[in-house]
């Protein structure tokens, strides 16, 4: 890739001729020369080679985050939280009264709630 003559300094002279003129002179005279469809064909390519890369960054900065985070919750922290969950899990009923009144109390309230 030519980029050399693709990009310019931003910074040009200031003569007493505005820049416009100027401008629209070089712009016909790389109309004029015989290598301006060719230089042509080589911009869009370069224009095109970066749009495509700038795309795939984009892409890679969206979903490359999204793919970690969900690869090391499913592999990594997921198997140990549920290796050491139930190691220490203790019991919340003292005793099957207490169960059985627990389980009273639950279908009374969803009877209201369904109600």
């Amino acid at each position: 890739w030519n980029l050399k003559k693709i990009n310019k300094s931003t910074l040009e002279k200031v003569g007493p001729i505005p820049r416009s003129i100027t401008k629209t002179f070089e712009r016909f005279k790389k109309e004029l020369d015989p290598n301006a469809e060719a230089e042509a064909i080589e911009e869009f390519k370069v224009s095109r080679y970066q749009t495509v890369t700038s795309i795939k960054y984009l892409l890679l900065l969206i979903t490359g985050p999204i793919l970690i985070n969900q690869l090391s919750k499913n592999f990594i922290f997921g198997p140990c939280v549920d290796y050491f969950w139930d190691k220490n899990q203790f019991n919340i009923f003292l005793n099957s009264s207490q169960e059985e009144r627990a389980f009273e109390e639950l279908e009374q309230f969803e009877e209201k709630l369904y109600f």
